[in-house]
């Protein structure tokens, strides 16, 4: 305020001398006021801008390391077996007949030691009229597995399908259709009797109906009653003293109504003397179903009246909720552990003395019966189309190894 006050003195003093000096003035003798201007505040010193913090670099997401496929690495099946590990082969004409196919010929040398003809052993066939029989195919298959070192498990004698025309159109008394039964069966098992190749038969096939564990209403049934069962066995056990005679069907590892049925049905074969050796387990089941536990129940109540167990025609479904349109790795390695799994209830709970044997139906998934059963993509057996193995193959080695 001092600067204000000294400035303001010294403008009054020289004004009043303008004044004086130039003799103007209108006679107006007052002063001019000065009115100081406001001192501009000085503009502050803007702040440096700040830097702005750099940017992290993010951290790489590291790619999760994918799971190794499992190796496979069995070279036999049968090496590592105590009973017989079969398999179910296409013959005779067939495009895939094992004859003619030398992928497949390997693949059967390498693991398998018995065959089952998948359609060449039925009635149709080897029976097709009433005085004809046709063995030409069926010894072709023996004759190859005699000189391979293969046994083989006849199928079929008696069954509701795949028997001929003249059979189901027959017309005779009962004494008629037994003559006619008990002449089918002791012709064809009397004609394989003496190669001892052929070493077993299911002799009677899926005779109890899946609704209530019945008998099922067969041409056999209806035209015999139940006595055609004891009259198969026996005629079957008079043509070859030394094969294995089993009772063969499937959906019996459910250990549920039919399975019930089944075994009381041998059970009053048994009650009567008739010779019968063993029950077949076809086994075409899914990786869920059946349970483990249901599998080792119904092995464990054949194993308790003193039968054997063999499991007939194994397949594992994959693809039940219809979603997949190539096998996946995940889908293989499910069904390998699967395999696995009924490989091993069936050496836990069959004594060595009641194994007769296991067998898959089929050599490569392209042989399998299951896409056109089922009508939809599947993968069900143990190799590829192209003869490579599976992760299945060595689930069932696996299977057979493990303590």
């Amino acid at each position: 305020m001092m600067v204000v006050r000294i400035f303001a003195s010294v403008a009054l003093a020289a004004s009043f001398l303008v004044l004086s000096a130039c003799g103007g003035g209108s006679g107006d003798n007052s002063v001019p006021v000065f009115t100081p201007q406001p001192t501009a505040e000085p503009s502050p010193t803007p702040e440096p801008a700040a830097t702005p913090a750099p940017t992290p670099t993010p951290e790489p997401t590291a790619e999760p390391t994918p799971e190794p496929t499992p190796e496979i690495t069995v070279t036999s099946l049968s090496e590592l077996a105590d009973f017989p590990i079969g398999v179910a082969v296409a013959a005779g004409g067939a495009g895939n007949s094992i004859i003619t196919s030398t992928g497949r010929q390997a693949i059967v040398s390498a693991h398998f030691d018995q065959v089952t003809a998948e359609n060449i052993m039925k009635p149709a066939y080897m029976h097709p009229a009433e005085s004809t029989y046709s063995y030409g195919q069926a010894d072709e298959l023996v004759n190859y597995a005699a000189a391979n070192g293969l046994a083989v498990h006849g199928h079929t004698l008696v069954w509701h399908s795949q028997i001929a025309s003249w059979m189901t159109n027959y017309s005779g008394t009962p004494a008629q259709w037994q003559t006619m039964m008990e002449s089918h069966i002791t012709n064809i098992v009397g004609h394989f009797a003496d190669d001892d190749v052929v070493v077993s038969w299911d002799v009677v096939n899926e005779a109890i109906s899946d609704s209530n564990g019945a008998l099922r209403e067969s041409v056999w049934y209806e035209n015999l009653g139940e006595d055609y069962l004891a009259m198969a066995y026996t005629a079957a056990r008079a043509a070859d003293d030394d094969a294995l005679l089993f009772y063969n069907d499937y959906n019996l590892s459910g250990n549920g109504t039919k399975l019930t049925g089944a075994l009381a049905m041998v059970q009053n074969l048994l009650d009567d003397d008739v010779p019968i050796d063993g029950i077949g387990f076809q086994m075409h089941v899914s990786s869920g179903w059946p349970t483990n536990s249901d599998i080792r129940g119904a092995f464990q109540r054949v194993v308790d009246m003193g039968l054997r167990v063999k499991i007939t025609e194994l397949d594992v479904t994959v693809n039940d909720n219809e979603n997949l349109t190539e096998l996946t790795l995940e889908a293989e390695i499910a069904q390998a552990a699967r395999y696995q799994q009924i490989v091993e209830a069936y050496r836990d709970v069959v004594p060595a003395h009641l194994r007769g044997g296991v067998s898959v139906w089929g050599i490569t998934d392209g042989d399998s019966w299951l896409p056109n059963f089922k009508g939809r993509d599947e993968w069900g057996l143990l190799f590829n189309d192209n003869f490579s193995p599976k992760q299945a193959l060595q689930g069932v080695a696996d299977g057979l190894s493990s303590p």
